[in-house]
């Protein structure tokens, strides 16, 4: 359970970074624990040792999903995965167990996750949350994408991974919702104030505004 002892690297660091420099408040926040976001994980932790420690209450409610309690992949249904938790811990000890309990559900499976079904349940289990902080795994698209239009609060998305190329999802969830995006370390804002055919740089990719979504296209 000592997760000082996870091995670090350069990325993993963009939670803590991200989270301290925002300083969002009255926030949900939503966090993939499925096995490949240790890393990331342990730096949230981390955060929220710090957070106890300044009674500081900006984050009203925590959410861990694990995209399915391990059920198999076929049986997945769009907006009916669960693996889905919600806590109010009052100490860093309590939001310790409570992600163990989340990790020990489930871990994963398939490489989509269930991000949008965890994200409006934060919501409806936090009415008076003025915004969601989403921590969430740039390898996994979001297999619910399409659940989108029904989130009613902005979403601010710490896309985590050490891949250098940022999954264009992402980019089209903080769009859609009026949030935020937080990738390698850079903050991407107000771009639901893009307009068709805009284009946002993310490290050596361009991103095309075509319709609702952003697109991908190489620099040549």
């Amino acid at each position: 359970d000592d997760y000082s002892k996870i091995p670090q690297n350069l990325q993993s660091k963009v939670v803590t970074d991200v989270l301290k420099r925002s300083k969002w408040s009255n926030a949900s926040l939503v966090c993939d624990v499925t096995a490949s976001m240790a890393p990331y994980t342990a730096q949230l932790m981390e955060y929220l040792k710090l957070q106890f420690a300044a009674k500081d209450t900006a984050v009203r409610q925590i959410v861990f999903f694990n995209d399915g309690d391990n059920r198999s992949d076929r049986s997945k249904k769009v907006g009916q995965v669960g693996g889905v938790y919600f806590f109010h811990p009052k100490s860093i000890d309590e939001a310790l167990e409570n992600l163990m309990q989340v990790m020990i559900a489930g871990s994963g499976g398939d490489l989509e996750e269930n991000n949008i079904e965890a994200l409006l349940k934060a919501e409806a289990a936090c009415p008076s949350c003025s915004q969601t902080i989403l921590i969430a795994d740039n390898v996994a698209t979001p297999r619910d994408l399409s659940l989108v239009s029904k989130l009613t609060k902005p979403v601010h998305v710490v896309a985590c991974g050490s891949s250098a190329v940022l999954n264009e999802n992402y980019l089209t969830l903080a769009y859609l919702t009026k949030g935020s995006l937080h990738f390698m370390n850079k903050d991407y804002v107000d771009l639901h104030l893009f307009s068709e055919g805009a284009t946002v740089q993310v490290g050596k990719e361009i991103y095309v505004l075509k319709g609702t979504k952003f697109v991908r296209r190489r620099i040549s």
